[in-house]
């Protein structure tokens, strides 16, 4: 006989080979994600939703079918094993147990599945994968891809720029060189296969050689002398006699063995030979201890020694950042034996630079490589005495014990260490040079890790669902199996009403064992018929026929007939479901939910989310993720059932209204379909009402998902208000910029340099306080902490202050106009013509000549300089300030204007004819006349809980105005270390300073090296060396003009950011309205999945208004659950003939109609049922005899009492 494809192999061997492939890609995924190279973490996660529209199909047909399949035995089935049967209406988890009972496997096997693809995989499914973080290891072969240069080379190349690296990471949070840390290095190394990009997250684990070195101390022998001074000796051979006085609270001193013109001390002298060189010693007393000039009670005093070391370990080192995360002992030795490092590396030039600060050769190059290192001004509050060594600098920086500790031995060796490991890094990284990818060297395998946010394999819960899938296999064959051996008499799907008719016999016999005249109710019916047997026969024509073997009983005499109680009564039913109150309370949840769902979209873009409700994750969990989701879960079953329920009744309804043609009534399959999927024939037969609801069920799956996604966590910033106090005033005190005992102490200035060389080279960010162009008045960053949640993070700060900054505009300098240049060259370049001439603000015209530097007059012309340099093109960098010639009042322009120019002498052989001097060279110039203009006004600041600038906006114009912010009793004066008293005498001392004070001279060089700071960061700036290539033309006013401005800007912002002594102090304070800015995790609306929520939910309160708007009316007495309540509507029916015919079937209709209604059967009795239109009296027909009250509160409604059942 006939079965439907869902019971046959390729849907069950289809639904069987999907469940083991699930199986087996579970696995498979277990295997990758227990890889090391992908350190359980997955790209994908798979999904089985699919697989529950499959299991619904099988489990319906199943289900439907199992009636037929028990009246198909050869000795039929009692009523309440097949014609009374309702499984598909029945509760899901109790189906099997009853299945169970009845023995109706088929029932059982597919409910069963039912269960666990339900009630086990789809709860699970969503835990099989988590998000996280999962560290993939991939082995990757390795090389070293820089070498140090050649040793003869390294005299050259070391020399202040590895301080100034040292100097930028002990005091302004410079980062580490790559492939370094504050004690040991190694060098650079990389896969051997070219990769493009890194992840932040990746690392790199190899083998490699890490240097490092240590120092070894002991005490010195201290020996008083008679001219209040010490006697030092080593024990071994070394001795040196000191007499240091300490003239403030503490002295450290470090004595190395090399002397020169900038060293104080040095243990180089007779009685400390060469053999010595790598000693130094280390003292440190204490003001305290001070019982003489000279003479210490306590005076601790140290010999070292420095060693060098390297040892192969197993190095991780930051893919992205090249920073070493750590290096531990390597468990294997995979690289050859390394040259010691005294023959790889130069540590006689190292330690000398460390006690002298210079290079041993007196060699040109970069100006800020050749300076000595200028430590005093961030070393001055130590209370140390000058002089200071570099070294005790860098000591000092590194040392997080107090000063005073350092009395300890232990302690100053620590120190000291710190400070030789550091510079020792520095130097090394200083010294490398880089490898082609094709030649890296000393090949060997390590690791790749990347740590990715991934999706996580959960194995617990993959086994759980593995085993669920494989007993849902074992179910599936058995159901397979049993389902290919049972015996089924059907021709074709009886998924209809009028298939069910073409079964009925029309001879009444079926018609008279139900003893219903279409008024029973379930229960009577199921009275009537539970015992009774029946089975499914063919007739002599191979008709097919439900055949009733149990004896025809008589009808009792209370069942109606149309003769005996015309009258009779019935209570049509109506699904809870379907009824008014249960639609209103459905539209009031969508409706609430609508509104909470917008409620929550506006609150928590009005109120920056909304704070967690509990620090639970489970909590949490729930409230954002299961209760959104539960939400949807419960509409999903409401709407199956209302669906389900329109299934059902759809072809009844278009009964009732008569009229109906089979095509859309008895004759529609919507019952062998999961509900949700009828959609295409509901609007196939016009039925639109139902299709919608057919894809408002389905789309309670896309809610769910939509649900899921709506609430999120992240962090966003809250703003919590505070008081704070401004202790500086916004205005200048006439100090200097420049404290007096700075320049006492080592005479030159070099601090905002650093800064801006740290930033242009490194990306450091500058101090507290300071921007690119402007330096804040800082306020108080200690706000409170937040009442009832103290677990806040504090991420920024932000208030009102004043900003500080400065307007430089750089005007190239012509041989006409406003601002004039006058530059002349003699023949061998030692005698420079050089002034400039302006037309000030009250149209006078100022003279500015060239200012010499010590023991030189200023004049118009210089004529002791240096010739040009033999052979080539030569260049000469201007950066000077200039002062006002004899008689000539310039109201202190001169001297607060910075003159920049670039000159080229070129050869007349190498160069055109035109602008040949009398120098016999072609003289190109570029100059420029930089002024300020003092920018001061207020801002709203954000800095971080140091005080770096986060993002400042002005919130006033500039000042136009700035005489009330200096003093009016000071007077001015172009020294840099006295008194500021207005805008005009602050710039003469920052000019000074950003040419480099003490440094006037002209000097001609033939190489590509810097001659000043200045130009030193600008070629920093640019990445380029032809500002100062005498090859090079000189460079374009307009292109260079602006970078000096953005350098100058800045370097003006940080002079006040780190010279604050220049504004007045009040013990009081200045009120600030500030607020702080905490980090905190909220919960916020996804603004797409709100749009797609919102949209969902209203259509679905758009359709449950439709739908109980049009609901089918209450009119059965029963509802047609069961073949036996469907057979007792039509088994006096004369519509039975027009369907037992099965040649032509429905097509031989034709125009034939049929309705719902009262009607007399075949059986000569009144019966309410399905029935030929023509037969049938419809149900809203009123009969003549009902009386109508007339009066009262009930005008107009039927008289309850009056006979509703007529003919």
């Amino acid at each position: 006989g006939w079965k439907p494809a869902t019971l046959q192999a390729p849907v069950l061997g289809g639904f069987i080979v999907i469940s083991l492939s699930i199986i087996i890609v579970l696995e498979i995924l277990s295997h990758i994600s227990a890889r090391s190279s992908n350190g359980g973490g997955l790209a994908f996660a798979a999904d089985v939703d699919d697989l529950s529209y499959g299991a619904t199909w099988v489990d319906l047909d199943v289900k439907r079918l199992e009636p037929w399949f028990q009246l198909s035995r050869e000795n039929g089935a009692l009523a309440e094993d097949s014609l009374l049967l309702q499984y598909p209406f029945d509760f899901l988890p109790f189906i099997p147990v009853t299945a169970c009972r009845r023995k109706h496997w088929g029932v059982f096997l597919a409910g069963t599945i039912m269960l666990l693809v339900f009630w086990v995989i789809t709860p699970l499914q969503s835990a099989i994968f988590a998000t996280g973080v999962a560290t993939r290891s991939i082995p990757t072969t390795f090389g070293t891809s820089t070498a140090l240069i050649p040793f003869e080379s390294q005299i050259k190349a070391l020399n202040a720029n590895f301080l100034n690296t040292a100097y930028g990471v002990s005091w302004l949070g410079q980062r580490l060189p790559d492939f370094t840390t504050s004690t040991y290095a190694t060098l650079a190394f990389q896969p051997i296969s070219h990769r493009s990009k890194t992840l932040s997250t990746e690392t790199w684990i190899s083998n490699a050689f890490v240097y490092s070195t240590n120092l070894t101390c002991k005490p010195a022998n201290v020996i008083p002398e008679r001219t209040l001074s010490y006697s030092f000796d080593n024990g071994e051979g070394c001795s040196v006699s000191d007499s240091s006085t300490l003239s403030s609270d503490y002295m450290v001193n470090y004595i190395g063995f090399y002397s020169n013109a900038h060293t104080s001390y040095s243990l180089q002298n007779p009685n400390c030979t060469a053999e010595h060189s790598n000693n130094f010693l280390a003292l440190f007393a204490t003001a305290a201890d001070r019982t003489t000039v000279g003479v210490y009670r306590n005076l601790t005093a140290i010999f070292c020694k420095p060693s060098y070391h390297s040892q192969e370990m197993k190095v991780t080192v930051n893919a992205s950042s090249h920073s070493i995360v750590e290096a531990k002992v390597a468990s294997s030795r995979k690289l050859a034996t390394p040259t010691s490092i005294e023959e790889m590396f130069n540590v006689t030039t190292f330690e000398y630079i460390l006690g002298t600060g210079i290079s041993p050769l007196e060699e040109r190059t970069n100006f800020d490589e050749i300076s000595i290192v200028q430590q005093y001004p961030r070393v001055k509050n130590y209370n140390l005495t000058f002089p200071v060594s570099n070294m005790v600098g860098f000591a000092v920086s590194l040392n997080s014990a107090p000063i005073q500790d350092l009395a300890d031995p232990e302690v100053l060796r620590r120190a000291f260490e710190r400070a030789h490991q550091l510079l020792f890094t520095s130097a090394l990284s200083t010294l490398t040079e880089p490898i082609q990818l094709e030649d890296l060297q000393d090949a060997r395998e390590g690791m790749r890790e990347e740590r990715l946010g991934a999706i996580l394999l959960v194995r617990e819960i993959s086994l759980a669902v593995e085993v669920a899938f494989a007993i849902i296999i074992a179910l599936t064959i058995s159901l397979w199996i049993f389902s290919f051996y049972r015996t089924n008499l059907l021709d074709s799907d009886p998924a209809s009403i009028a298939s069910i008719m073409s079964v009925i016999p029309s001879s009444g016999e079926i018609s008279e064992g139900m003893l219903d005249d279409g008024t029973l109710t379930a229960v009577e019916l199921e009275q009537n018929l539970s015992q009774k047997r029946y089975r499914l026969s063919r007739d002599n024509h191979e008709g097919l026929f439900i055949q009733s073997l149990s004896p025809m009983a008589s009808r009792p005499p209370q069942v109606n007939s149309s003769k005996s109680q015309p009258d009779k009564d019935f209570a049509a039913v109506r699904p809870v479901e379907l009824r008014l109150p249960f639609g209103v309370v459905l539209v009031i949840i969508i409706v609430l939910a609508i509104a909470g769902v917008v409620f929550l979209h506006v609150w928590t873009a009005s109120h920056n989310g909304i704070s967690l409700p509990s620090r639970s994750s489970i909590v949490r969990s729930v409230i954002e993720n299961y209760a959104p989701t539960a939400f949807a879960t419960f509409l999903e079953p409401v709407w199956t059932l209302l669906n389900r329920l329109l299934c059902l009744l759809q072809p009844f309804d278009e009964l009732r209204k008569g009229n109906a043609p089979a095509s859309t009534s008895l004759d529609v399959k919507y019952t062998s379909l999961p509900p949700q999927l009828a959609f295409w024939r509901a609007f196939r037969s016009r039925h639109f009402i139902l299709g919608v609801v057919c894809i408002v069920a389905v789309s309670t799956n896309l809610l769910a998902v939509a649900l899921t996604g709506l609430l999120n966590e992240k962090g966003t910033t809250v703003l919590v208000d505070f008081p704070s106090l401004q202790k500086f005033v916004p205005k200048f005190n006439g100090s200097a910029v420049l404290p007096p005992g700075i320049l006492s102490g080592p005479g030159l200035y070099f601090d905002h340099y650093y800064v801006s060389m740290s930033n242009i080279t490194q990306g450091t960010p500058l101090p507290s306080w300071i921007d690119e162009k402007f330096f804040y008045i800082p306020f108080e960053l200690q706000p409170g902490p937040v009442l009832g949640k103290p677990d806040l993070a504090l991420d920024a700060i932000r208030g009102s202050t004043t900003g500080f900054g400065v307007n430089v505009t750089c005007t190239q300098l012509q041989s006409t106009g406003n601002d004039v240049l006058q530059f002349g060259v003699n023949r061998n370049g030692s005698n420079i013509q050089f002034s400039t001439s302006h037309v000030l603000e009250d149209d006078n015209r100022a003279r500015c000549i060239y200012r010499r530097s010590a023991n030189h007059t200023a004049t118009e012309t210089t004529n002791d300089l240096f010739p040009f340099p033999n052979g080539g093109a030569a260049a000469l960098e201007v950066v000077q300030t200039m002062q006002a010639s004899a008689n000539t009042s310039d109201a202190g322009f001169c001297a607060s204007t910075m003159i920049m120019g670039w000159v080229r002498a070129v050869e007349q052989a190498d160069a055109p004819p035109s602008n040949v001097a009398s120098s016999g060279r072609n003289i190109s110039t570029t100059f420029l006349s930089c002024t300020q203009k003092l920018l001061i006004a207020e801002f709203d600041l954000t800095v971080d809980t140091s005080g770096r600038i986060i993002q400042s906006n002005q919130t006033s114009d500039f000042v136009t105005d700035t005489t009330h912010y200096f003093p009016v009793n000071e007077t001015s004066s172009t020294n840099i270390t006295l008194p500021v008293s207005s805008e005009t005498a602050l710039f003469q001392q920052t000019a000074a300073l950003m040419a480099g004070y003490g440094a006037f001279d002209f000097a001609w060089h033939n190489d590509s090296f810097t001659s000043d700071w200045i130009n030193s960061l600008l070629g920093l700036m640019i990445n380029s060396t032809r500002l100062v290539d005498p090859a090079a033309a000189a460079p374009d006013a307009t292109f260079i003009g602006f970078h000096v401005e953005k350098l100058y800007e800045q370097l003006f912002a940080v002079l006040l950011g780190l010279n604050t002594q220049v504004f007045p102090v009040t013990d009081e304070g200045k009120d600030v309205n500030a607020s702080a800015i905490y980090i905190e995790t909220r919960i916020f609306v996804s603004p797409l999945m709100f749009k797609f929520t919102v949209i969902i939910l209203s259509i679905h309160l758009l359709v449950a208004i439709i739908y109980y708007s049009y609901r089918p009316r209450r009119f059965l007495p029963r509802m047609p659950t069961s073949l036996a309540s469907i057979i007792a509507f039509v088994s006096a029916s004369r519509a039975l003939e027009d369907f037992n015919e099965k040649p032509d079937g429905v097509e031989r209709l034709g125009d034939q109609r049929f309705g719902y209604g009262r009607f007399i059967g075949t059986d000569g009795k009144t019966h309410v049922g399905i029935e030929q239109q023509r037969f049938v009296v419809p149900l809203k027909s009123r009969n003549p005899e009902v009386r109508s009250r007339k009066w009262g509160w009930t005008f107009g409604k039927e008289d309850e009492r009056q006979p509703k059942t007529w003919i």
